[in-house]
């Protein structure tokens, strides 16, 4: 194998920076190295930040190509002095670091702290083209926004072995970035721009969003932390993309938000890196929006306000997750889709899994017990959910309201305080193989124009009828056990409908 470098001798430098050092600041020693003819091809600097060095400067890179030179410090982390971030530089923001106009900023290897927090003193920033890499354990805390790339312009750290290997095993226990607690968005990329950065710290941000992609973007955060946000953990909208996968977003207001054709890859594995996934999220643990879609297997959301949520054409892929304890489980409305099976949203203080408006969800073999509604589809929705299980539901196990339509094969509605299974106004619920045992009201009920399948069902112990219908309903009941409405009436039509077993 042949190997092509360059014949050029590349004079290796370390310079030292601070009190003692050859320069007092960062912004000199660049200047001076750009004035001697040092550049990329005869030179490669690194800028040693001597011990008790505070940044006080800007360091402003306008359309040069920097990537020969490094920032490292001997300080595990070197203040920067808030007072001194004065000149605001893009568009009303004041980075300490900016590269602008097709530039690439020096590779900083420092994890930089500002003494306070002043609103529009950023951290670094790339604009128009620019580029910035950045090596694990560098970045900016308590920053008001953190790492921004804007207008075609990228952001990356690289992590070694991190693609040898499932999970991220080649890396090792090695973590990215650091932007905590920043006031404004730690990560934002807008107009066509990236921020590739695995394993990133960014929890405890303030403001709307923590890692923020708009307008054809892309933020890759493989494994991070974006734990406890103030609001929005994740959000990707207008067209952007984040790979999210294995990421933390527990305890936050809303842990993954897709809005306007945004898309998330929210999956998540059991490991340290994904910790609580989306866990105790105050508003929604996640939420697709406006024809919008992310990928949440496996995701737990418990103890979150509302767990998944998909609306206006939206999809969630939300496979063998769980969303228990929550005021709602799954919620698909606006003609969306929550793909569930598998999934768990026992406990919720409403409804397990709730579609409505034209939606679909998709949850065979999934629990929803000790919930007020088990499974509830309306206006003109679908669930399916054959295999199922919503015991001791407050209301009803299986609701199928305005003409929607519920597949219940084999599922097992025990012990509901109302019906186990109702089908009202013009629906349809198929409970073949199903049990309604000791319900409060009804096992089997449909009313007012509806039909359910109850053949080979179990409906014993019910406090009024086993099975039951209501203006001009039917229930298939072969092969069925339980009490019936009007049993002198049986497989004959009445004024309410008509019972055949």
């Amino acid at each position: 194998m042949i190997h092509l470098t360059s014949a050029l001798q590349i004079e290796q430098q370390i310079i030292d920076i601070g009190d003692g050092g050859e320069y007092e600041s960062i912004t000199e020693a660049i200047g001076e190295l750009i004035t001697s003819g040092a550049t990329r091809s005869n030179s490669s600097v690194t800028l040693n930040l001597l011990k008790g060095f505070v940044l006080k400067e800007q360091i402003h890179i306008e359309n040069l190509n920097l990537d020969w030179m490094t920032i490292v410090s001997e300080d595990s982390i070197v203040p920067i002095q808030a007072s001194e971030i004065s000149e605001t530089l893009i568009e009303s923001r004041r980075p300490a670091f900016l590269g602008r106009n097709q530039a690439t900023l020096p590779t900083i290897g420092v994890l930089f702290e500002y003494d306070t927090q002043t609103a529009r003193c950023d951290g670094i920033t790339v604009a128009f083209g620019s580029k910035v890499r950045l090596l694990p354990g560098a970045g900016v805390n308590y920053a008001d926004r953190g790492l921004g790339a804007y207008y075609h312009s990228e952001a990356f750290c690289y992590m070694e072995g991190l693609t040898e290997g499932g999970g991220g095993i080649g890396a090792g226990d090695v973590t990215g970035v650091s932007f905590r607690y920043c006031s404004n968005r730690a990560f934002m990329a807008s107009f066509g721009s990236k921020i590739n950065c695995a394993r990133s710290i960014l929890d405890y941000c303030s403001g709307d969003n923590a890692v923020y992609a708009i307008w054809g973007s892309f933020c890759d955060i493989y494994q991070s932390n974006v734990s406890h946000a103030t609001n929005t953990a994740v959000h990707s909208r207008d067209g952007s993309k984040v790979n999210a996968r294995e990421t933390n977003v527990s305890h936050s207001n809303r842990g993954f938000h897709a809005l306007h054709n945004g898309t998330i890859n929210a999956r998540y594995a059991a490991n340290k890196w994904a910790g609580d996934g989306a866990k105790n999220c105050r508003g929604y643990g996640v939420m697709a929006t406006y024809n919008s879609h992310i990928d949440a297997a496996d995701l737990p959301v418990d103890g979150s306000h509302r767990g998944f949520h998909a609306s206006t054409g939206s999809t969630i892929n939300a496979s063998t997750s769980s969303a228990k304890n929550c005021t709602i489980g799954y919620h698909a409305t606006g003609a969306s889709t929550i793909n569930a099976q598998e999934s768990d949203a026992s406990g919720a203080s409403w409804e397990g899994f709730f579609a409505e408006k034209g939606s679909i969800i998709n949850a065979d073999r999934s629990l929803a017990n000790d919930c007020r509604e088990g499974f509830s589809a309306r206006f003109n929705s679908i669930i399916n959910a054959d295999t199922s299980s919503a015991q001791r539901a407050r209301n009803h196990g299986f609701l199928a309201n305005e003409t929607s339509t519920i597949q219940a094969r084999n599922c097992v509605a025990n012990q509901a305080m109302i019906n186990g299974f109702l089908a009202t106004r013009s629906s349809t619920i198929n409970a073949r193989g199903s049990n309604a045992r000791s319900c409060n009201g009804n096992g089997f009920r449909a009313e007012e124009g509806s039909s359910l399948n109850a053949n080979s069902g179990d409906a014993t112990g019910s406090g009024n009828e086993g099975l039951d219908v209501f203006r001009g309903s039917f229930i298939s009941a072969q092969n069925s056990i339980g009490s019936l409405r009007l049993p002198e009436r049986l497989n004959q039509l009445t004024r309410e409908g008509a019972i055949f077993r």
